[in-house]
């Protein structure tokens, strides 16, 4: 190559103009920062209060958060959001502070909180930001959308367990909707409604805090835990119970059909 450039200048010449041409035109692109973009140390703080409104969680979950975090050092903010079910917390930390203590010393104070309600779980704290994105992988195939769902979600567990991997995040797909249809004749039969199953339903898939068990050996939390994560486990849930003691399941007068 050496050779032939040397024998034909003119080639050189021209090669040269166009590698300047080319960083002319891509100069006005390139990302010139003056000083890099350092993220603020944030934590997030998440507490699940189930079958509580945002009402309520505003008052017996944000407001004992923003009472036990005021004395925080180096706290620059601090913002909840009350959801249904949820409390959404994000403290951010000075740009003078330490890292490491700033979120330990949030972890202690929030620890302490004795008023959260008994059917409140315990509040999970930590630190946003300490992974940057790496790498992204598409997944694709002329396969339904169900099975490229089971599909993505082994090939996070397997790249999650790699040792150079610290975290893999799945995105794109929604969360699974399940339709259920019924044979209105056969709910004439059993004297049932649309809103009589909904109702059955809320009340056989429930996943939510009972309270706490002391024994001789120590303390036992109790909870009802029979929440429906499949189709067979709805088409197994009980509706009703006839006079003769028999029961009607999902799968005697309904099919559970996947919408997405």
């Amino acid at each position: 190559m050496i050779r032939w450039f040397t024998s034909h200048p003119t080639a050189a010449n021209l090669l040269l103009l166009v590698f300047i041409a080319v960083g002319s035109f891509s100069a006005p692109t390139l990302l010139r920062e003056t000083f890099p973009d350092f993220r603020p140390v944030e934590a997030e703080v998440s507490v699940i209060y189930r079958g509580a409104t945002p009402s309520d969680v505003e008052r017996k979950i944000c407001e004992p958060l923003w009472d036990a975090v005021q004395s925080v050092e180096s706290l620059s903010e601090f913002v909840c959001t009350a959801q249904n079910n949820l409390a959404h917390a994000v403290a951010t930390m000075q740009p003078s502070g330490d890292a490491v203590r700033f979120v330990s010393n949030l972890r202690t104070e929030i620890s302490a909180i004795d008023s959260f309600p008994s059917l409140a779980e315990s509040p999970v704290i930590r630190e946003l930001h300490r992974t940057d994105l790496v790498a992204s992988v598409a997944v694709y195939g002329e396969l339904p959308l169900e099975q490229l769902d089971h599909y993505s979600k082994n090939l996070q567990d397997k790249l999650a367990s790699l040792d150079t991997v610290a975290k893999v995040i799945r995105s794109g797909v929604g969360e699974r909707t399940w339709s259920i249809e019924a044979d209105p004749r056969v709910l004439k039969e059993y004297g049932l409604t649309t809103s009589s199953i909904a109702n059955a339903l809320k009340q056989q898939s429930i996943n939510v805090p009972a309270g706490t068990l002391e024994g001789e050996s120590g303390e036992y939390n109790i909870r009802f835990d029979t929440e429906a994560f499949s189709k067979n486990a709805l088409l197994n849930l009980p509706i009703i119970t006839l006079s003769n003691g028999a029961v009607v399941y999902l799968s005697d007068i309904a099919r559970v059909v996947v919408v997405a």
